[in-house]
């Protein structure tokens, strides 16, 4: 039968946001669900849910609704989910509750394709960015258009996906746990390397950069530096993403020299140490490499240390589970955790010991790096080839083709055992 396309307005969508848990909040036993709940895989985990009592019954989720981030940053703004719990959940004002009472759609079926259309970019590029957040306006949203095949095999295609997208899930959350292991491994090592670091002095970060302040500083902010700037040659650009796979070989976006000039202070030369100071959580640490200058982008620190501080000493240290805590506790922000430039400043100190430890410690850290990065390359790639099959299953699952012939079934099952 043939497929139909539909706006979500037009199926009778009726799109509810939450509210705010901080106007709510009490000893209460209802559940607030907020962005963080819903993974980048559009399912849904109580992990981190907030407590709250409120008498907004309009203002919960039952099962079989879908629940939308209307608010995050561009990259993760319309990440979508499937209630499956029994139980009404209070949700947020960075939230919208979809319910679609046209027997056409089934909410399973359209939950799925709201995440799709999430991963593939295309609430990220409809949506209207405030600063470093974005949103999703309900007019916008319901003018999203869905695929409505007739609703039995809406049902199948939901039991296709769900079949060989638990392969997927169960082969992420090993490379998840191989991940986690890497970590603590990395952090078993480097606590090996500053095990005498108590009887060294310390320095704050304001500290390890000396009286001139400009060698400790954050990318530009707002309109200064605007996605328009980007060039595809020039000086290069160093995002998070960059600082946090330590590899800065292969830049992603660059901006002319002219533009350069105009942001001579946020310019970083190799051997600078740069920190995300937004994230998942934010403080991942990386010396830069890169084979001239460059220009860090807004959620990045840039720390230049004084004479005498070795930077790659600086890096180690801040990859120590000591420092770790010291940014954790400094990070604020509920859709987006970040540390301001203020608070790491003063509220992030590491030990420095003399030229020849700081030295000792370089060359035994580097080692341990090379040797984490290695194993860390090799989980990446195979999360990139997990993400490809997913994009690639959930393109055919929208396209009608998992619900064709044996032989394209067949296909689509080969790929993902692949």
């Amino acid at each position: 039968m043939t497929w139909q396309r539909m706006t979500l307005g037009a199926l009778g969508a009726q799109a509810q946001t939450g509210f705010a848990s901080g106007k709510h909040a009490g000893d209460g036993e209802v559940l607030h669900l907020r962005p963080m709940n819903i993974t980048p895989l559009g399912t849904l985990t109580l992990e981190g849910s907030k407590f709250v009592e409120s008498q907004a019954g309009a203002q919960r989720v039952q099962r079989g609704d879908i629940l939308f981030n209307n608010t995050n940053s561009p990259k993760w703004v319309g990440k979508t989910a499937w209630i499956s719990a029994a139980d009404e959940l209070a949700f947020s004002n960075h939230m919208t509750r979809i319910r679609v009472p046209d027997d056409r759609i089934v909410s399973k079926f359209l939950a799925s394709y709201l995440h799709f259309k999430q991963v593939t970019g295309y609430f990220e590029a409809i949506c209207s960015n405030h600063v470093n957040q974005a949103s999703v306006s309900r007019r916008r949203l319901l003018e999203t258009e869905v695929p409505v095949p007739p609703a039995d095999e809406q049902r199948r295609i939901v039991a296709i996906l769900e079949d060989h997208l638990s392969r997927l899930d169960a082969a992420e959350a090993s490379l998840a746990r191989a991940t986690h292991r890497l970590e603590l491994q990395e952090l078993a090592g480097l606590a090996q390397l500053f095990k005498d670091a108590n009887r060294w002095p310390r320095k704050t970060a304001h500290q390890l950069v000396g009286e001139d302040r400009s060698k400790l500083v954050i990318g530009p902010f707002g309109s200064n530096l605007k996605t328009s700037d980007y060039r595809g040659e020039g000086v290069p650009l160093v995002f998070v993403r960059d600082i946090r796979s330590r590899s800065f070989d292969s830049p992603r976006a660059f901006v002319d020299e002219d533009k350069a000039i105009e942001l001579s202070s946020h310019v970083v030369i190799p051997g600078d140490v740069l920190i995300t100071k937004m994230g998942e959580p934010p403080g991942d640490t990386a010396v830069y490499r890169g084979d001239g200058p460059a220009v860090i982008t807004a959620d990045c620190i840039r720390l230049r240390p004084m004479t005498g501080i070795d930077s790659r000493y600086v890096a180690l240290a801040l990859g120590t589970a000591d420092a770790r805590a010291q940014i954790g506790k400094i990070t604020s922000g509920v859709a987006q955790q970040k540390v301001s430039l203020g608070r790491f400043r003063d509220g992030v100190s590491i030990p420095v010991p003399s030229r020849l430890i700081q030295s000792r410690i370089v060359e035994q850290g580097q080692e341990l790096l090379d040797s984490t990065a290695r194993l860390r390359i090799g989980i990446q790639q195979a999360l990139t080839r997990s993400s490809a099959l997913r994009r690639s299953l959930l393109a055919g699952a929208f396209s009608g083709r998992l619900t064709g012939s044996s032989a394209e079934m067949s296909e689509v099952a080969g790929m993902i055992d692949a």
